[in-house]
């Protein structure tokens, strides 16, 4: 090898090792400058934690811990097996004092074979010392009656119920 070749292709090598160190010296910029603004980024999550941390943030999770323990105990109640009293309208012998007004008409007209009944008159304050005459709506056998109810005491005195097409003017 002449020392002319030589010196050319070491000159050659040096040219492309140069071209080759700097482009990868551009991608190391390139990725110092994305560098920055992840560092960028950081600092302004920093400022949204602090201004997260003055909207208070602490008496909001308070709330929220109470409003869990409130619901736990809701679901521990829910849990517990209650027992309620089922009283079917029409089934018991005899009235008792604790029968209320709705359930003794109810009771009554399920047992003469009055089904879907409502009240309409509103009973409260109502003096069962004297008669009341109490406003009711059923079906009987598909077909809509309408009618009232006199009570007095806790005695049913009077069913007046009719079907509504005999009453349609």
């Amino acid at each position: 090898m002449t020392p002319l070749l030589q010196f050319s292709l070491t000159f050659i090598t040096l040219i492309v090792l140069a071209i080759i160190l700097y482009s990868r010296l551009g991608r190391y910029e390139r990725y110092l400058k994305d560098l920055e603004g992840i560092s960028e980024l950081n600092e302004r999550l920093r400022e949204l934690c602090d201004g997260l941390q003055s909207l208070g943030t602490r008496r909001i999770e308070a709330q929220v811990g109470d409003l869990q323990v409130v619901l736990m105990e809701i679901r521990d109640l829910l849990a517990r097996p209650q027992e309620v009293p089922i009283e079917v309208p029409g089934l018991t012998s005899g009235v008792s004092r604790e029968t209320s007004l709705p359930q003794l008409i109810l009771g009554r007209l399920t047992q003469l074979g009055y089904e879907r009944i409502s009240i309409v008159s509103d009973l409260e304050g109502a003096d069962l010392s004297s008669a009341v005459r109490v406003v009711v709506e059923a079906s009987r056998a598909g077909m809509p009656v309408k009618g009232s109810v006199v009570v007095r005491g806790m005695e049913i005195l009077e069913i007046d119920l009719k079907s509504s097409y005999t009453t349609f003017p």
